[in-house]
């Protein structure tokens, strides 16, 4: 569940949540589209992709700074989402009997290519499969221009299972 928040710095910030249901550690990639004129992760990019790894039965947040142009903010933007996910070892258990909402998919070549965790700048050219439309409200006083070195970062929220 993706949200757009202002941090505590003042800045804006993407926040995607996400759960891992099953007990064994799954790879997963999220998929947002927003519309061309829209926030900003980095100057030129416009679809981002998501790629983390998480435990099993972790409940966490990836944090993605971004900028919001001044026209958009204290708006409502509608961004498409999409998302898949491979448990190499198999599920497992099931942990979490609550489900996430539901969303699109997307194609990713699993065995293809080595899984790389990170942000990822695409194309908008990527297939998205039945994607949810989010209404993202966007931040006001907030800077309108993205800085170089923005990271993402992923933070554990939850433990699951107890190693």
């Amino acid at each position: 569940m993706p949200v757009v928040r202002r941090s505590s710095k003042g800045t804006a910030e993407l926040c995607i949540y996400y759960q891992n249901r099953f007990e064994n550690p799954v790879s997963a990639v999220v998929h947002l589209r927003p519309p061309l004129d829209s926030f900003v992760i980095r100057e030129g990019m416009r679809d981002a992709h998501f790629a983390f790894r998480a435990s099993g039965g972790d409940f966490g947040c990836i944090r993605q700074p971004i900028a919001v142009p001044r026209h958009l903010q204290g708006e409502v933007v509608a961004v498409e989402l999409a998302a898949a996910c491979h448990y190499p070892r198999g599920q497992g258990s099931c942990l979490r009997r609550q489900a996430g909402l539901s969303c699109g998919s997307l194609n990713i070549d699993w065995h293809g290519a080595a899984f790389k965790s990170g942000v990822h700048e695409v194309c908008g050219e990527i297939e998205l499969v039945g994607p949810t439309t989010l209404h993202l409200s966007m931040p006001t006083d907030v800077p309108t221009r993205a800085r170089e070195n923005s990271p993402w970062r992923q933070e554990q929220i939850s433990a699951g299972v107890a190693a």
